[in-house]
Protein backbone atom coordinates (compact mmCIF):
# COMPACT_ATOMS: atom_id res chain seq x y z
CA UNK A 1 0.00 0.00 0.00
CA UNK A 2 1.28 3.48 -0.89
CA UNK A 3 2.48 5.91 1.77
CA UNK A 4 0.83 9.33 1.56
CA UNK A 5 2.17 11.81 4.08
CA UNK A 6 -0.51 13.03 6.49
CA UNK A 7 -2.91 10.23 5.63
CA UNK A 8 -3.26 6.68 6.88
CA UNK A 9 -4.52 4.50 4.04
CA UNK A 10 -6.98 1.94 5.40
CA UNK A 11 -8.29 -0.08 2.46
CA UNK A 12 -8.74 -0.03 -1.29
CA UNK A 13 -12.32 0.94 -2.14
CA UNK A 14 -12.12 1.44 -5.89
CA UNK A 15 -9.95 0.77 -8.90
CA UNK A 16 -10.06 1.82 -12.53
CA UNK A 17 -7.85 1.94 -15.59
CA UNK A 18 -6.31 5.23 -14.50
CA UNK A 19 -6.28 5.25 -10.72
CA UNK A 20 -6.76 3.44 -7.42
CA UNK A 21 -8.93 4.86 -4.62
CA UNK A 22 -8.34 4.21 -0.92
CA UNK A 23 -10.35 4.96 2.17
CA UNK A 24 -8.01 6.83 4.50
CA UNK A 25 -7.82 8.87 7.68
CA UNK A 26 -6.47 12.42 7.57
CA UNK A 27 -4.30 12.20 10.68
CA UNK A 28 -4.32 15.92 11.49
CA UNK A 29 -8.14 16.08 11.51
CA UNK A 30 -9.03 12.52 12.45
CA UNK A 31 -11.57 12.36 9.63
CA UNK A 32 -12.22 9.80 6.93
CA UNK A 33 -11.31 10.81 3.38
CA UNK A 34 -10.87 9.13 0.00
CA UNK A 35 -7.44 9.24 -1.65
CA UNK A 36 -7.24 8.70 -5.41
CA UNK A 37 -3.74 7.79 -6.63
CA UNK A 38 -2.90 8.08 -10.33
CA UNK A 39 -1.43 4.84 -11.65
CA UNK A 40 2.39 4.90 -11.88
CA UNK A 41 2.46 4.43 -15.67
CA UNK A 42 0.24 7.50 -16.12
CA UNK A 43 2.07 9.53 -13.48
CA UNK A 44 5.19 9.24 -15.65
CA UNK A 45 3.44 11.16 -18.44
CA UNK A 46 4.08 14.85 -17.75
CA UNK A 47 1.08 16.08 -19.76
CA UNK A 48 -1.37 13.76 -17.98
CA UNK A 49 0.24 14.64 -14.66
CA UNK A 50 -0.20 18.38 -15.26
CA UNK A 51 -3.82 18.00 -16.39
CA UNK A 52 -4.68 15.82 -13.41
CA UNK A 53 -3.23 18.34 -10.97
CA UNK A 54 -4.83 21.39 -12.61
CA UNK A 55 -8.26 19.76 -12.87
CA UNK A 56 -8.06 18.48 -9.28
CA UNK A 57 -7.27 22.00 -8.07
CA UNK A 58 -10.22 23.37 -10.04
CA UNK A 59 -12.57 20.76 -8.53
CA UNK A 60 -11.28 21.57 -5.03
CA UNK A 61 -12.59 25.13 -5.47
CA UNK A 62 -16.17 23.92 -6.01
CA UNK A 63 -18.60 23.65 -3.12
CA UNK A 64 -21.93 21.91 -3.70
CA UNK A 65 -23.79 19.23 -1.74
CA UNK A 66 -24.14 17.07 -4.87
CA UNK A 67 -20.46 17.15 -5.86
CA UNK A 68 -17.73 15.17 -4.09
CA UNK A 69 -15.62 17.80 -2.35
CA UNK A 70 -11.96 17.97 -3.36
CA UNK A 71 -9.60 18.62 -0.46
CA UNK A 72 -6.00 18.46 -1.62
CA UNK A 73 -3.72 17.33 -4.42
CA UNK A 74 -0.10 16.35 -4.00
CA UNK A 75 2.76 13.98 -4.69
CA UNK A 76 3.93 10.95 -2.70
CA UNK A 77 7.55 10.34 -1.68
CA UNK A 78 7.96 7.98 -4.64
CA UNK A 79 6.59 10.58 -7.07
CA UNK A 80 3.00 9.40 -7.49
CA UNK A 81 0.20 11.97 -7.88
CA UNK A 82 -2.73 11.79 -5.46
CA UNK A 83 -6.01 13.63 -4.97
CA UNK A 84 -7.72 13.75 -1.57
CA UNK A 85 -11.52 13.92 -1.57
CA UNK A 86 -14.50 13.80 0.73
CA UNK A 87 -15.31 10.23 1.77
CA UNK A 88 -18.91 9.20 1.12
CA UNK A 89 -20.40 6.27 3.02
CA UNK A 90 -22.77 4.80 0.49
CA UNK A 91 -23.06 2.94 -2.81
CA UNK A 92 -22.18 3.89 -6.35
CA UNK A 93 -25.03 4.01 -8.82
CA UNK A 94 -23.63 0.87 -10.41
CA UNK A 95 -23.69 -0.97 -7.08
CA UNK A 96 -27.34 0.06 -6.63
CA UNK A 97 -28.20 -1.36 -10.06
CA UNK A 98 -26.41 -4.62 -9.27
CA UNK A 99 -28.26 -4.92 -5.95
CA UNK A 100 -31.71 -3.99 -7.24
CA UNK A 101 -31.58 -4.78 -11.01
CA UNK A 102 -33.31 -1.44 -11.63
CA UNK A 103 -34.22 1.49 -9.38
CA UNK A 104 -37.71 2.70 -8.36
CA UNK A 105 -38.93 5.60 -10.48
CA UNK A 106 -38.90 8.06 -7.57
CA UNK A 107 -35.25 7.25 -6.91
CA UNK A 108 -34.36 7.65 -10.60
CA UNK A 109 -35.99 11.09 -10.59
CA UNK A 110 -34.27 12.08 -7.34
CA UNK A 111 -30.77 11.02 -8.41
CA UNK A 112 -31.11 12.51 -11.90
CA UNK A 113 -32.34 15.83 -10.52
CA UNK A 114 -29.49 15.98 -8.01
CA UNK A 115 -27.02 15.31 -10.81
CA UNK A 116 -28.62 18.08 -12.88
CA UNK A 117 -28.06 20.46 -9.95
CA UNK A 118 -24.44 19.29 -9.69
CA UNK A 119 -23.92 19.92 -13.40
CA UNK A 120 -25.60 23.32 -13.08
CA UNK A 121 -23.02 24.32 -10.44
CA UNK A 122 -20.14 22.95 -12.53
CA UNK A 123 -21.48 24.70 -15.63
CA UNK A 124 -21.43 28.04 -13.81
CA UNK A 125 -17.73 27.42 -13.20
CA UNK A 126 -17.16 26.46 -16.84
CA UNK A 127 -16.46 22.81 -16.03
CA UNK A 128 -17.58 19.67 -17.87
CA UNK A 129 -17.55 16.15 -16.48
CA UNK A 130 -17.11 14.16 -19.73
CA UNK A 131 -17.59 10.75 -18.11
CA UNK A 132 -20.97 10.62 -16.35
CA UNK A 133 -22.03 7.05 -15.58
CA UNK A 134 -23.55 5.17 -12.62
CA UNK A 135 -20.07 4.31 -11.34
CA UNK A 136 -19.30 8.03 -10.97
CA UNK A 137 -22.33 8.75 -8.79
CA UNK A 138 -22.29 8.03 -5.05
CA UNK A 139 -25.57 7.74 -3.14
CA UNK A 140 -25.64 7.96 0.66
CA UNK A 141 -27.94 5.96 2.92
CA UNK A 142 -30.18 9.06 3.18
CA UNK A 143 -30.49 9.40 -0.60
CA UNK A 144 -28.07 12.27 -1.20
CA UNK A 145 -26.40 11.76 -4.59
CA UNK A 146 -22.91 13.08 -5.22
CA UNK A 147 -21.07 13.37 -8.53
CA UNK A 148 -17.53 11.94 -8.54
CA UNK A 149 -14.51 12.58 -10.76
CA UNK A 150 -15.73 15.95 -12.02
CA UNK A 151 -13.21 17.30 -14.52
CA UNK A 152 -10.85 14.36 -14.16
CA UNK A 153 -11.85 12.53 -17.35
CA UNK A 154 -10.00 15.11 -19.43
CA UNK A 155 -7.03 14.85 -17.07
CA UNK A 156 -6.62 11.14 -17.67
CA UNK A 157 -6.36 10.97 -21.44
CA UNK A 158 -4.14 8.32 -23.01
CA UNK A 159 -3.45 10.42 -26.09
CA UNK A 160 -6.84 9.75 -27.69
CA UNK A 161 -9.22 12.61 -28.38
CA UNK A 162 -12.10 10.45 -27.15
CA UNK A 163 -13.01 10.67 -23.47
CA UNK A 164 -15.87 8.99 -21.66
CA UNK A 165 -17.14 5.43 -21.26
CA UNK A 166 -18.62 3.84 -24.43
CA UNK A 167 -21.94 2.74 -22.86
CA UNK A 168 -22.72 6.34 -21.80
CA UNK A 169 -20.75 8.41 -24.30
CA UNK A 170 -22.43 11.20 -26.28
CA UNK A 171 -22.40 11.11 -30.09
CA UNK A 172 -20.17 14.18 -30.21
CA UNK A 173 -17.68 12.55 -27.83
CA UNK A 174 -17.78 9.35 -29.90
CA UNK A 175 -16.82 11.42 -32.94
CA UNK A 176 -13.87 12.84 -31.02
CA UNK A 177 -15.10 16.41 -31.32
CA UNK A 178 -12.93 18.84 -29.38
CA UNK A 179 -15.56 21.54 -28.90
CA UNK A 180 -18.19 19.73 -26.81
CA UNK A 181 -20.36 21.51 -24.25
CA UNK A 182 -22.64 20.80 -21.29
CA UNK A 183 -25.22 19.15 -23.55
CA UNK A 184 -22.80 16.23 -23.92
CA UNK A 185 -22.95 15.69 -20.14
CA UNK A 186 -26.76 15.89 -20.33
CA UNK A 187 -26.75 13.05 -22.90
CA UNK A 188 -24.52 10.87 -20.70
CA UNK A 189 -26.73 11.61 -17.69
CA UNK A 190 -29.73 10.60 -19.81
CA UNK A 191 -28.16 7.24 -20.64
CA UNK A 192 -27.33 6.84 -16.95
CA UNK A 193 -30.96 7.59 -15.99
CA UNK A 194 -32.07 5.07 -18.63
CA UNK A 195 -29.83 2.44 -17.02
CA UNK A 196 -31.22 3.27 -13.57
CA UNK A 197 -34.83 3.08 -14.77
CA UNK A 198 -34.61 -0.06 -16.92
CA UNK A 199 -31.64 -1.95 -15.49
CA UNK A 200 -30.06 -1.99 -18.95
CA UNK A 201 -27.91 0.25 -21.13
CA UNK A 202 -29.48 0.96 -24.53
CA UNK A 203 -26.58 -0.36 -26.61
CA UNK A 204 -24.38 -3.45 -26.23
CA UNK A 205 -21.32 -4.82 -28.00
CA UNK A 206 -17.64 -4.01 -28.18
CA UNK A 207 -16.59 -0.42 -27.33
CA UNK A 208 -16.25 0.44 -31.03
CA UNK A 209 -19.66 -1.05 -31.87
CA UNK A 210 -21.34 0.71 -28.93
CA UNK A 211 -19.89 4.09 -29.91
CA UNK A 212 -21.09 3.54 -33.47
CA UNK A 213 -24.60 2.79 -32.18
CA UNK A 214 -24.61 6.04 -30.19
CA UNK A 215 -24.01 7.78 -33.52
CA UNK A 216 -26.51 5.90 -35.66
CA UNK A 217 -29.15 3.98 -33.67
CA UNK A 218 -32.13 5.42 -31.86
CA UNK A 219 -32.42 4.60 -28.17
CA UNK A 220 -35.18 2.08 -27.50
CA UNK A 221 -38.06 3.62 -25.54
CA UNK A 222 -37.77 2.85 -21.79
CA UNK A 223 -41.43 1.74 -21.59
CA UNK A 224 -40.63 -1.10 -24.01
CA UNK A 225 -38.50 -2.55 -21.21
CA UNK A 226 -40.43 -1.34 -18.16
CA UNK A 227 -44.08 -0.68 -19.11
CA UNK A 228 -44.97 0.77 -15.68
CA UNK A 229 -42.62 3.75 -16.09
CA UNK A 230 -44.45 7.07 -16.37
CA UNK A 231 -44.69 8.81 -19.73
CA UNK A 232 -43.40 12.01 -18.14
CA UNK A 233 -40.10 10.48 -16.96
CA UNK A 234 -39.63 8.58 -20.22
CA UNK A 235 -40.18 11.77 -22.23
CA UNK A 236 -37.49 13.55 -20.20
CA UNK A 237 -35.01 10.71 -20.67
CA UNK A 238 -35.71 10.49 -24.40
CA UNK A 239 -35.15 14.23 -24.77
CA UNK A 240 -31.84 13.98 -22.89
CA UNK A 241 -30.56 11.33 -25.32
CA UNK A 242 -31.40 13.03 -28.62
CA UNK A 243 -28.58 12.53 -31.14
CA UNK A 244 -28.56 16.23 -32.01
CA UNK A 245 -27.47 18.39 -29.06
CA UNK A 246 -29.95 21.07 -30.18
CA UNK A 247 -32.79 18.65 -29.45
CA UNK A 248 -31.75 18.06 -25.84
CA UNK A 249 -32.22 20.24 -22.78
CA UNK A 250 -29.82 23.07 -23.49
CA UNK A 251 -28.52 23.35 -19.94
CA UNK A 252 -28.85 21.61 -16.56
CA UNK A 253 -31.19 24.31 -15.24
CA UNK A 254 -33.81 23.38 -17.86
CA UNK A 255 -33.38 19.70 -17.01
CA UNK A 256 -33.71 20.26 -13.25
CA UNK A 257 -36.87 22.32 -13.82
CA UNK A 258 -38.43 19.53 -15.90
CA UNK A 259 -37.61 16.92 -13.25
CA UNK A 260 -38.97 19.13 -10.46
CA UNK A 261 -42.38 19.09 -12.15
CA UNK A 262 -42.52 15.30 -11.75
CA UNK A 263 -42.65 15.51 -7.95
Amino acid sequence: MQNVKGFQLLQKIGEGATSIVFKAVQTSMGRNVAVKILRPELAKNFEIQQRFVSEAKAVAKLSHRNIIKGINVGRTANNLIYFVMEYVDGDTGLQLIRKNKKLPEKQVISITKQMALALEHAHKHKMLHKDIKPENIMVTKTGCAKLCDLGLAAAQLDGSKITGTPYYISPEQARGEADIDIRSDIYSLGITAYHFATGKVPFGGTPTVVMSKHLTQKVRHPKDLVPELSDSLCNIIMKMVKKDPDGRYQNPTQLAAALTKLR
